[in-house]
């Protein structure tokens, strides 16, 4: 009975956010431990930090010793938050959709050498269509950013720092990493 009645918290306390964000590509395996982000907290920056990085998340990843990350966008500050973590001694895995590959050819081929040759980053492209903006894991929280159910951009987000969330979050990583390739070049 105790896991039903967590999943019912869990939907019920993050109802606004998982009615109005699209998660039907949640593998049903994960969908089904739902009740385990029932910690969670839904963040909303204000207009004037709607474009903003979700700083508490970067200040407890700079303690990591390992960071994931899925992306379908690349914040503008990536660049900079990157060489911290790599002068921090992390490691980091990059699971990118071909549109953001596509995008650091274009425009950050410096960077991603730059970042592959320190031997700390690792950048993969998912095989499969990426249906969320962004999930970024440190060794205890995680931010997950979702589409709005109409598939716009939001900024709404989930932030979570429990050991039963994080699992959650790397077992969505993982479904998206065993199906994607190292990239070596560009």
């Amino acid at each position: 009975m105790k896991p039903f009645l967590d999943t019912i918290e869990t939907i019920d306390n993050h109802i606004s956010y998982l009615e109005t964000h699209d998660i039907d590509f949640i593998p049903s395996h994960i969908l089904k431990r739902i009740k385990d982000i029932r910690g969670c907290e839904v963040i909303e920056p204000s207009l004037v930090n709607i474009y903003e990085i979700n700083k508490d998340f970067v200040e407890i990843s700079k303690e990591s010793s390992s960071l994931f990350f899925v992306f379908t966008f690349m914040h503008p500050t990536f660049p900079t938050i990157m060489e911290q973590f790599i002068r921090n001694n992390i490691n980091v895995s990059i699971v990118m959709s071909r549109e953001m590959l596509a995008k650091i050819k274009d425009g950050w081929q410096d960077e991603y050498y730059r970042f592959v040759s320190s031997g700390k980053v690792k950048f993969y492209l998912c095989q499969k269509e990426i249906r969320l903006l962004s999930l970024s894991l440190s060794d205890d929280c995680f931010v997950l950013r979702l589409f709005s159910k109409d598939n716009e951009f939001s900024n709404r987000q989930l932030f979570c720092c429990n050991p039963e969330a994080y699992q959650w979050s790397k077992d969505l990583f993982e479904y998206y990493l065993k199906d994607s390739i190292l990239v070596t070049a560009l």
